[in-house]
């Protein structure tokens, strides 16, 4: 359900997901084994949307012949927004305290200004 809810289907792949490649080939168990790591990743992510989720944290629910899938899944989510975003102390402990030379303003403290910054930040 919490698939749905982020715009995922619950037991398959989404176009996004099979035109980034997530999986060399879609079908059979290794996609239903991705579509359950993606998921176990984004409910993790909504029980707390503050906390910065790692890889880590799945280490112990997941078999390690299981990380490819899981390294996956999270680049996937992470590289398109779909988690660690918003307002995540990570953000915080990201900002440098001296200013660098180059930069660039974000007009907005809205969760998409807020967003935007934590993806120019990477």
């Amino acid at each position: 359900m919490i698939a749905l809810t982020a715009g995922f289907p619950a037991d398959s792949l989404s176009e996004e997901e099979i035109e980034t490649g997530v999986i060399p080939v879609i079908g059979g168990i290794e996609q239903v084994n991705y579509t359950l790591i993606r998921n176990h990743i984004i409910a993790k992510w909504r029980e707390n949307v503050s906390v910065w989720v790692t890889k880590k944290m799945f280490t112990d629910y997941i078999p390690q012949h299981y990380n490819a899938l899981l390294d996956s899944a999270y680049n996937y989510l992470v590289s398109h927004g779909y988690i660690n975003f918003g307002i995540a102390s990570a953000i915080k402990d990201k900002i440098p305290t001296e200013p660098s030379k180059a930069g660039v303003i974000i007009i907005g403290a809205g969760l998409a200004g807020l967003a935007a910054a934590r993806q120019l930040m990477r």
